[in-house]
């Protein structure tokens, strides 16, 4: 949240062989929404023969099998989802687009408190939120339909401590499956990074 996510998506959805959620950047299945099953999460999603269609269309892409993409911010942090994606999407590859933790950090409060999930000045809520997330983590792998509010809209330092995450993710699904990019490279120079994800 909050590392370019949105910026990445935008531009990966300008690609003809990508294919984006119907609606949003990000279904949030795999954290907020599993219980919902695989059904619903693929309803978010073009068919395959809608996907092929606009492939027809471009130049050079015919014989390309569209490929299913989606950014949601929470699912790095998320401490079931990234379990959930191995064993459902075998073969996914991910990018983990990362900000500096600080500017993130700061970003993410800012959003938090313009969308009214925060009422606390920033220092205040890096002071609470040792507290705010204390047993949030093991109330979500206790009850996997548990929403923690602190722990999705009020984590600011901890969303920042790449280095766990993405081990998880290298645990799971291996370094070659996963790209790890940083927000300020993409914002700075964005075709290498773009031609790096693709």
């Amino acid at each position: 949240q909050r590392g370019g996510t949105t910026s990445l998506f935008r531009a990966l959805a300008q690609h003809p062989a990508l294919v984006q959620p119907n609606f949003h950047k990000g279904v949030h299945y795999f954290d907020v929404n599993y219980h919902r099953g695989m059904a619903w999460y693929q309803g978010h999603f073009p068919r395959r023969t809608t996907a092929r269609r606009r492939l027809q269309g471009a130049s050079g892409f015919q014989d390309v099998e569209p490929i299913a993409f989606e950014s949601a911010g929470y699912y790095m942090h998320h401490p079931l989802a990234p379990h959930r994606i191995a064993q459902d999407l075998p073969g996914v590859k991910l990018v983990a687009i990362l900000r500096d933790p600080v500017e993130r950090a700061y970003s993410a409060h800012r959003h938090e408190l313009m969308r009214g999930f925060e009422t606390e000045e920033f220092e205040r809520a890096l002071e609470l939120e040792p507290e705010r997330l204390k047993g949030e983590v093991e109330k979500i792998v206790a009850d996997p339909t548990y929403l923690s509010h602190a722990h999705r809209h009020q984590a600011y330092l901890d969303r920042g401590r790449y280095a766990d995450q993405i081990e998880v993710l290298y645990d799971l699904f291996g370094r070659d499956r996963v790209l790890v990019s940083f927000a300020e490279d993409f914002f700075a120079t964005p075709e290498p990074v773009f031609d790096r994800v693709l």
